[in-house]
């Protein structure tokens, strides 16, 4: 997916209170480097990147760059590379920009979105996704908005793993295939207070003769000299 994003080139770098007096106004100031000459910095209105990143395919959509004077960067075709937010009012702060050779394949980190229900989940199972996103690499025209995953065949004690997603066409996968996406684990059966309560009989019946000999069925159970008869045993000798 593509969208359109003015971008205004900025003459002075360097000046804190240009930077801060643009994030007053509703800009954020960015930088754009990549498959150009030089970095170029630039600022864009907020208002605006944040409506080219409200679109399905989020920071990976595709932006046409469209500058206010003449430049290198005109008509170029970027990605959204990072982002910084202000950490209380969460507004944007300054942005990164790739600029891409349409070209040229480029890894990137798309999620991995699960659907269906999995056949161990209807035996009491639980399903756990211990990996959300993989990496891709592929041309920039072919970046998917996410890869999706159909579950359904996972029984309890399954596993999906990265090996067994299948690529999109034109996209390739390069996570290591060895680690797990999902599991489907084998639930835990509660013990019932009986069972419970069975097992510690027993094991009190078990510990009971180690202080002596084994009772003999209608006979009490032989008790263990304590040290002092044992010392009066010794006096007699």
């Amino acid at each position: 997916m593509q969208t359109e994003l003015n971008v205004m080139l900025r003459t002075e770098r360097g000046k804190k209170s240009i930077v801060r007096n643009l994030r007053t106004e509703g800009f954020v100031p960015a930088i754009c480097y990549g498959a150009i000459k030089e970095s170029i910095a630039v600022y864009v209105s907020a208002k605006e990147l944040k409506s080219a990143l409200s679109t399905d395919a989020k920071e990976h959509v595709l932006i046409n760059l469209k500058t206010d004077k003449k430049s290198e960067l005109d008509k170029k075709v970027a990605l959204l590379k990072s982002i910084d937010k202000h950490p209380l009012k969460r507004t944007y702060v300054h942005a990164d920009f790739l600029v891409l050779d349409m070209t040229k394949p480029i890894t990137v980190t798309i999620e991995v979105k699960l659907f269906g229900k999995a056949k161990g989940l209807i035996s009491g199972g639980m399903l756990d996704q211990v990996k959300r996103t993989i990496e891709v690499n592929c041309l920039p025209s072919n970046i998917p908005n996410h890869i999706d995953v159909d579950i359904s065949h996972l029984d309890l004690g399954d596993s999906l793993h990265v090996r067994d997603i299948p690529a999109p066409e034109g996209v390739k996968i390069v996570t290591g295939g060895e680690l797990t996406i999902a599991t489907v684990s084998v639930p835990i059966v509660a013990k019932s207070k009986e069972e419970t309560a069975a097992e510690a009989v027993a094991a009190e019946e078990a510990a009971a003769p180690a202080a002596g000999k084994p009772a003999v069925a209608g006979k009490p159970a032989a008790a263990t000299p304590s040290k002092d008869d044992k010392d009066k045993g010794k006096d007699k000798k």
